[in-house]
């Protein structure tokens, strides 16, 4: 027998909340798998969300005043698994909300490699981050930041070579003196690229877009030709633009095909069929026609893995040439000028995914909350918006198991669906402070006691479910002598 993580039910002085609310618990540890079979809906998988508390403060340079723009901040939990991350803004501003009560690690990242991290309070090593308390619907502020070293930025502008007209979404990318790609940025509306957390050295930066021949600073075709990039200490480098040639139309390739439905043989309309370029970034699309025919021109020459379904569909995704998997896809060929035809695809309908999500106490809907859907390994599969009404769907999902997450804005915590351990608000009695849970029956469950959430104390006991018995119920007849006591029920796995 081994114990799994329960979930976590915090009990304050004067008052207290709940962290699982109607099967929305807050970690993956605890999420339950959702059975799923092909061309069936499994609905009710609904998700209640309550406001969490923030941690918020700036990142200064060393001398504790000068604010550092675009550092990414990331939050931990005490067993330093991952929970979110946060950017500062212009003024050197960071503000991460939605969090649990609990206490985290903040741990910010100012170098674009893996190495170098600053954790609060003035530490370079997890063993002296300091813990950071927050209780829901609180804000924790004042949590700064100093990096002992600034980084350095690269930024510009990308412009058809008559240096006037803007290509915004084109691809800027760094490479250090070795050709090792360091980081990349995506040009904006206005054309405009910035690429921060460089250590200082010298660079050699690239740019590129679909129907443009790639570029290396200064109108260099190769990281030999280029004109290097020197960044020192701390230094904006500012300036550096790239003024692209559009390639000859004449030299775009073009790929068709049909898309039918695997169980009538009909054609599908209106459906999307991407093409991804093997050796580079690039990526096409195109929508079947009235006859489920569809062509993507404009293409350049090379390899691609194609595939239609999936991710906004009721079809299970599929790859050229009948493969569930892009492992398994079968390249397609585009010639400079040539036309690959007979690319077609025949899809099944999938199983989906479907619920609401609302407000902890069930009235309110939270529309525009992003659903993401994973696999049983945590592979992401899948994904969808809540509308209006709180309600979401996510179709074309094969036989399996899957687990899904809501991740919404406006400070509310993220939940995960677990169908396993539901619990009640906690209340009060004569006797004491009462927990209550929904049991499994055979099942068995500990609870755990701690005063400041880093020590936690396992009751000896341990609390059976006997047949036919729905919830479960246990009194803290000691609480009312300790000024604070939170509590976690962990159910055991045979």
């Amino acid at each position: 027998m081994r114990a799994t993580p329960g979930l976590w039910l915090l009990i304050m002085a004067f008052g207290f909340s709940a962290v699982a609310y109607g099967g929305t618990c807050d970690s993956s540890k605890n999420a339950s798998l959702i059975d799923v079979v092909q061309g069936l809906e499994t609905s009710g998988i609904d998700f209640t969300l309550r406001q969490g508390g923030s941690i918020s403060g700036h990142v200064y340079e060393a001398d504790g005043t000068t604010a550092i723009y675009d550092v990414e901040l990331m939050v931990y939990d005490l067993e330093w698994d991952f929970i979110k991350s946060a950017r500062t803004d212009k003024e050197g501003y960071y503000r991460a909300d939605g969090l649990p009560s609990g206490h985290y690690y903040v741990a910010v990242k100012p170098w674009l490699d893996a190495s170098g991290y600053q954790y609060y309070d003035h530490s370079e090593t997890r063993e002296g981050a300091a813990p950071i308390e927050v209780v829901e619907r609180q804000a924790t502020e004042g949590i700064n930041v100093c990096l002992p070293s600034t980084p350095s930025s690269i930024s510009g502008d990308v412009y058809e070579a008559d240096g006037t007209t803007i290509i915004d979404w084109a691809e800027v990318q760094v490479y250090d003196a070795e050709g090792v790609l360091i980081g990349r940025d995506v040009a904006d509306r206005e054309g405009h690229y910035r690429i921060q957390g460089l250590r200082p050295g010298r660079y050699y930066v690239r740019a590129e877009y679909y129907d443009y021949f790639p570029q290396y600073y200064d109108k260099a075709d190769s990281q030999e030709d280029a004109a290097p990039v020197e960044a020192p200490p701390g230094a904006n480098i500012v300036a550096i633009d790239f003024y692209l040639e559009r390639r000859d139309p004449a030299e775009a390739g073009s790929i068709s095909g049909n898309v039918y439905a695997a169980d009538t043989k009909a054609p599908i309309v209106g459906h999307s069929v991407i093409a991804l370029r093997n050796a580079g970034w690039e990526g096409y699309s195109n929508e079947t026609g009235a006859r489920g025919f569809y062509e993507i021109p404009g293409m350049l020459a090379g390899e691609y893995t194609i595939y239609a379904g999936g991710w906004g569909t009721d079809y299970i995704q599929q790859y050229y040439d009948r493969s569930s998997t892009a492992d398994g896809a079968v390249p397609v060929p585009v010639a400079p000028g040539g036309h690959t035809s007979g690319i077609d695809f025949c899809l099944s309908l999938g199983g989906s995914i479907s619920g609401r999500v609302c407000e902890a106490g069930g009235q309110t809907a939270l529309s525009s909350v992003w659903l993401l859907l994973y696999d049983a390994d945590w592979k992401p599969v899948n994904g969808a918006f809540t509308g209006d009404e709180g309600r979401y769907r996510m179709g074309g999902l094969e036989t399996g198991k899957y687990y899904v997450t809501a991740v919404p804005g406006s400070g509310y915590v993220q939940g995960y669906y677990s169908a396993g351990l539901r619990t009640d608000p906690p209340r009060i009695s004569a006797e004491g402070i009462v927990l209550r849970w929904q049991s499994l029956e055979g099942r068995r469950y500990k609870i755990l006691i701690s005063s400041d959430l880093l020590a936690w104390d396992e009751l000896p006991a341990t609390i059976s479910a006997t047949a036919g018995q729905t919830y479960r119920e246990w009194t803290d007849t000691n609480a009312s002598s300790f000024p604070r006591r939170f509590y976690k029920i962990r159910q055991l796995e045979e």
